[in-house]
């Protein structure tokens, strides 16, 4: 059993919303589906009305949180380090920053639990259950210097995914709009401009074709929020495993309930030789052990 109690920033979220955002990487399936099972409850007593509007200071008891559904992370293992930044493997199941409200581990505290590490802050955000290589900054100087380098596409990110059926083209750059629901935490994808969407390409490349999924190197040539999840879905290949744009079926047919998406690899440009990162110039860090390969069995011969 577990309590959450709803923060200021949460009041007025109708608890369908509020499981959008906090619970659905975690729990299977939708806020009514669990409500209509008995999960939760509200204040001690038993909710049904995903439509119920929440309160600062409710507490929802998930009845059922140390059931199989609980995902335990990984233990935090350091890529590379030097005195102004270092790159973490994040496991599924933990969160790249601490928030407001949430218990469930992140790298900061991972990292504040193996050395001293005030000052330290993410210089690139993952997904809760997206895993893979994330830059940490170790004081306020390189932190800003690698906002810097990324505005000036100084540090190039790719990303091995596998998400449904088979693509109209072996390699391509996809672009759309992305609105962010502020409320809960899900993005919408369209064709034509919205009111407050912004912009976005995605290129992708086609790796590997098996049974019904396809492996696919993806690069995000603009970093919006669930922006491979959510673009992927989008023109019909939702990543497998993906609990809030994937297909409930396949995600259940293959026994996956997180995306199958892991940040891949980082690569760095410094080519000036008075650049104080001229050291990482024409270095690439890669993730050698994806765990969903294994799953899917989607290891190339």
């Amino acid at each position: 059993m577990r309590i959450y109690v709803i923060g200021s920033n949460e009041h007025h979220l109708t608890f369908e919303s509020w499981f959008r955002r906090r619970l659905a990487a975690t729990v299977p399936g939708t806020a009514g589906a669990s409500l209509a099972a008995g999960r939760f409850l509200l204040n001690g007593k038993k909710l049904a009305d995903p439509r119920t509007i929440l309160s600062a200071g409710d507490e929802i008891t998930d009845t059922r949180s140390e059931g199989v559904e609980k995902t335990e992370p990984a233990s935090l293992s350091i890529v590379y380090e030097d005195e102004d930044l270092l790159i973490v493997d994040k496991p599924a199941g933990m969160l790249s920053h601490p928030e407001a409200g949430m218990r469930e581990p992140d790298v900061l505290g991972a990292l504040k639990s193996l050395r001293a590490a005030d000052g330290y802050a993410p210089g690139n955000r993952l997904d809760y259950h997206t895993t893979g290589l994330l830059i940490v900054t170790k004081h306020k100087l390189a932190a800003g210097r690698l906002a810097a380098a990324m505005r000036e596409n100084r540090v190039r990110k790719t990303y091995l995914c596998a998400v449904s059926g088979y693509l109209p083209e072996p390699e391509a750059t996809l672009s759309a709009y992305l609105l962010k629901d502020e409320e809960s935490a899900v993005v919408r994808v369209s064709d034509v401009p919205l009111e407050g969407a912004k912009p976005i390409h995605t290129r992708y490349r086609v790796i590997l074709e098996k049974g019904d999924i396809s492996l696919l190197e993806v690069e995000p040539v603009t970093g919006r929020t669930h922006q491979i999840r959510a673009h992927m879905a989008f023109v019909g290949h939702p990543v497998v495993g993906d609990p809030l744009y994937g297909i409930a079926a396949l995600n259940r047919r293959y026994g996956l309930r997180r995306q199958a998406l892991c940040s891949r690899t980082l690569s760095f440009s410094f080519p000036e030789p008075d650049h104080p990162w001229h050291r990482l110039d024409g270095k690439t860090f890669i993730k050698k052990d994806v765990d969903f390969l294994d799953v899917l069995r989607l290891r190339q011969p």
